[in-house]
């Protein structure tokens, strides 16, 4: 499939050269890359439908040169693309043919941990996951979990507004940032937020979280850490039905349970996910653990809701199985094949 892209300016392309020539003496070192070769990287995000070197990669590593390459750029009429780890299946940093890509991979330093106010201020290269560990020797971490969160980083996360199975209960990233430094594409440096929930006058960050860069480009971001909740369980349900297991999630939520996450899985996914079952009926595999994850909270409160949770139940579940991580083995109903499960995290 081709994604037909805006015709490139012309005129732009004819002064490439000296672009570049201006964005080395603000980017010094190897701050910019102009070969066909080396710019094969950047020529798509994860939507690989379209491909399309850049005219030009900058890659900054301070706030001052992010600021300047914007000026340069919008005085002389030029298309900036901001990126981050390239993860984005929305075409979010998809590059343009007479346009600077400007790589933000370079901003990796977490610059605060402030667990009195349970905040971390962090640059935008930082990775979701390199949060959570981060923190993790405290009993905190960073709730939003895209499924690229090993790899995408908290800046593009902030671009695209990422979810994950926790938002839920926990919400988008937009319910989770406080705060950012932006670069505005004539070189001002502004602030939004900071590490209070409530500020005065407009919601600006609900305005600049998922707007992919269309504001401006983010250098400092201010995320919400939680504590780790005491305990995990997890639960699995399988139905004949789609129509049953979509009454179930219904019932769930009706009944004022709001797990860590729920998750359905159509026969297909099943089958692709978990391996065959051994002679005993057991289902085992990594597979198969990946898929068991957690409704969080204390112990009294996972106690608790275990039991509406059966009560509010389909009338025909699968057999009625339903299985929790303290089944040796992970019984599952998955040696029944059945049409839809609901992972209960």
């Amino acid at each position: 499939m081709t994604i037909m892209m805006p015709a490139s300016d012309q005129a732009v392309l004819g002064r490439r050269d000296a672009i570049v020539a201006a964005l080395r003496a603000i980017v010094p070192g190897e701050g910019v890359i102009d070969s066909a070769a080396e710019m094969v990287t950047y020529e798509s995000d994860g939507l690989m439908a379209y491909r399309q070197p850049p005219m030009v990669v900058a890659l900054p590593d301070t706030t001052e040169q992010v600021s300047r390459v914007l000026k340069y750029c919008f005085e002389q009429g030029i298309k900036v693309v901001p990126r981050g780890s390239g993860t984005s299946l929305s075409g979010g940093a998809l590059p343009l043919a007479d346009g600077v890509l400007l790589g933000l991979g370079k901003f990796k330093r977490i610059r605060e941990i402030d667990f009195d106010n349970r905040v971390v201020v962090t640059e935008p290269g930082v990775t979701n996951l390199a949060i959570s560990q981060a923190v993790a020797h405290a009993g905190f971490y960073y709730a939003p979990d895209p499924s690229s969160q090993i790899a995408c980083s908290i800046g593009g996360n902030v671009a695209e507004n990422s979810g994950g199975v926790h938002c839920l209960k926990y919400g988008m990233t937009t319910n989770n940032v406080l705060g950012c430094e932006i670069v505005l594409i004539t070189g001002e440096i502004i602030r939004v937020g900071g590490k209070s929930a409530e500020t005065s006058g407009y919601d600006l960050m609900g305005i600049i979280t998922g707007s992919e860069g269309l504001l401006g480009v983010i250098t400092e971001i201010t995320v919400r850490i939680l504590q780790k909740p005491e305990t995990a369980r997890a639960l699995m349900v399988g139905f004949a039905q789609v129509e049953a297991a979509g009454e179930c999630v219904a019932r769930i939520i009706g009944a004022g349970i709001i797990p860590g996450g729920m998750e359905m899985m159509d026969k297909p996914a099943i089958h692709a996910a978990f391996p065959p079952p051994r002679p005993n009926g057991i289902c085992s595999g990594p597979a198969a653990r990946r898929h068991f994850r957690r409704s969080d909270g204390s112990r009294r409160i996972i106690s608790a809701w275990t039991a509406p949770f059966r009560a509010a139940r389909c009338h025909e579940p699968w057999r009625g199985s339903a299985i929790s991580p303290r089944n040796t083995g992970f019984a599952s109903p998955m040696y029944f094949m059945p049409a839809t499960a609901i992972c209960i995290l």
